[in-house]
């Protein structure tokens, strides 16, 4: 990853596709109507680790994080999931905006080493009749950080 100053910045990221019946591929974009090649329901799990020291200032282990490296750790972890699901999730929602507003209400402790955030993206049919929207798209069904 590459933050705003330019710093490159390497994360461990694991990604894990959970399919309900056969192999299938996100083939089609799910902005041109078609459902991507994924059934309702599948599901996509990323694992990301964040060292302390990526989060430069954090506080001392055991203190609660916050503040600016509550939001880098949000937007680290949201650029670890771009790759997995996309630039956009759930009806053109920024991935990164998204995993980051999430991961800003977590009261996650500051580990010995840094954090893992586990992401979950469930393959979700996007309807809503008066808008006109419809469309398959991946949808952030839950996030969870805990300290290393």
């Amino acid at each position: 990853m590459v933050d705003e100053n330019g710093n490159i910045i390497t994360l461990f990221v694991e990604e894990s596709t959970y399919y309900l019946e056969q192999f299938s591929t996100r083939s089609i974009p799910s902005h041109q109507g078609g459902t991507g090649g994924h059934k309702v329901g599948e599901t996509k799990t990323v694992k990301v680790k964040i060292t302390n020291a990526q989060l430069a200032g954090i506080g001392k282990v055991g203190d609660i994080l916050k503040g600016n490296a509550l939001t880098k750790l949000g937007e680290l972890a949201g650029q670890a999931a771009v790759k997995a699901v996309g630039k956009t999730i759930a009806r053109g929602a920024g991935t990164v905006a998204i995993v980051a507003g999430a991961i800003g209400i977590a009261n996650a402790f500051i580990g010995n080493n840094g954090f893992q955030v586990t992401m979950t993206f469930k393959w979700t049919h996007f309807e809503h009749k008066i808008q006109g929207i419809d469309l398959y798209d991946w949808g952030l069904s839950g996030v969870k950080v805990v300290p290393y």
